[in-house]
């Protein structure tokens, strides 16, 4: 995922998310002075686990070693950060050691705008999970997560009405454009299980679905930072579809205690889906962001029949997280008010930056 960011205005607001919950300084204690390799460091998911590492240096809770796979090493990171050059593909490691492994390199929103192909899509997610995997095979001391998607799935139609679960079978449509990051996750899926059952490397799987909070893309194809983007700087929110379709929210901030949760506590060749379960169609999500931004916010609805870039058409997109909650005793620390709130907040601020600035 690309993310769009000020990045001390972005640190503040995570940090304060972070101090906030008692329970992230208990993560904290857990990370403690450990070893981490990190692909996808620049992701929005890696921004924000940076941004938790970080502040629990700063807070003196834990002192780190991070290392960080970047395919340029001029990007900006703290100076306490490693940063190991080179594709996910092809990168090459010394023989140093790391308690932990967190892959999270993948095709971004901006990739899939810019006009990446599904064969490249497949690739970077394929050939990249068992590039990390062969060196977490020998320089991983403890374990491996490897973030996936619930676009493993494919699409759903409007006949579906309960959250996807880990066991759910969907079979994606090889014969459909738009199916190469599904199928690259899929693959990455299982590769990741075939390491684990061959005693390879101890690894558990983060299937992610969707998110909001500081740094999600607002001009791309994600229809809560577009609608929260759209209600502060035109007075309109513009749904593409018919507002039906379904979708959840985790606040990116418990996204960081999931992914981290798994990666401790995980078992080992399993997946857990990541996200929120409280479902909510696009037309609620707009009078959600109309009523927290301003009631004379205009919603207009176009009624298009195909409005995904990128991916399959989807009218369900809800995950069933009861797996991750009832073994691993994980809870939801946001709402969706409370995440939208923070989330225009914190857009408001950009766009009051940007109008002083002149950018």
């Amino acid at each position: 995922m690309t993310h769009e960011f000020r990045g001390d205005l972005f640190t503040s607001y995570a940090e304060e998310y972070f101090a906030k919950y008692p329970i992230f300084k208990h993560v904290a204690d857990r990370v403690g002075d450990n070893s981490f390799f990190i692909t996808g460091a620049t992701g929005l998911f890696g921004s924000w686990i940076l941004a938790f590492l970080n502040w629990t240096i700063k807070r003196k809770f834990a002192e780190p070693k991070i290392a960080i796979l970047s395919r340029n090493k001029t990007s900006v990171f703290p100076r306490r950060f490693n940063v190991v050059e080179g594709d996910v593909r092809n990168f090459r490691l010394d023989k140093t050691k790391y308690d932990y492994f967190i892959h999270l390199a993948a095709p971004s929103a901006l990739d899939t705008n810019l006009g990446m192909n599904d064969l490249e899509k497949f690739d970077i997610l394929s050939t990249g999970t068992r590039r990390v995997l062969d060196f977490a095979q020998n320089l991983a001391r403890k374990r491996v997560l490897v973030a996936s998607s619930g676009a493993v799935f494919g699409g759903f139609d409007s006949s579906r009405v309960h959250p996807i679960s880990e066991c759910d079978v969907s079979t994606l449509v090889y014969d459909s454009s738009n199916q190469g990051l599904g199928l690259g996750k899929k693959v990455a899926e299982f590769i990741t299980r075939d390491y684990c059952l061959n005693g390879l490397v101890d690894a558990s799987v983060a299937r992610c679905f969707s998110f909001v909070g500081p740094g999600l893309p607002t001009n791309l194809h994600y229809a809560v930072g577009n609608f929260v983007a759209d209600a502060i700087t035109t007075r309109k929110i513009t749904i593409e579809g018919n507002g039906l379709t379904q979708r959840s929210y985790m606040d990116l901030g418990d996204m960081v205690l999931w992914l981290l949760t798994i990666l401790f506590d995980g078992r080992t060749g399993e997946d857990y889906n990541v996200g929120s379960n409280d479902a909510v169609t696009l037309n609620q999500l707009a009078s959600k962001i109309q009523e927290l931004v301003d009631e004379s916010v205009d919603i207009e609805v176009l009624g298009k029949t195909d409005t995904n870039i990128g991916v399959p058409t989807n009218f369900y997109y809800v995950p069933n997280v009861d797996k991750a909650i009832k073994q691993l005793d994980l809870k939801h620390l946001s709402n969706l008010n409370s995440s939208l709130a923070g989330f225009i907040k914190y857009r408001r601020e950009i766009f009051s930056g940007n109008l002083n600035n002149c950018v």
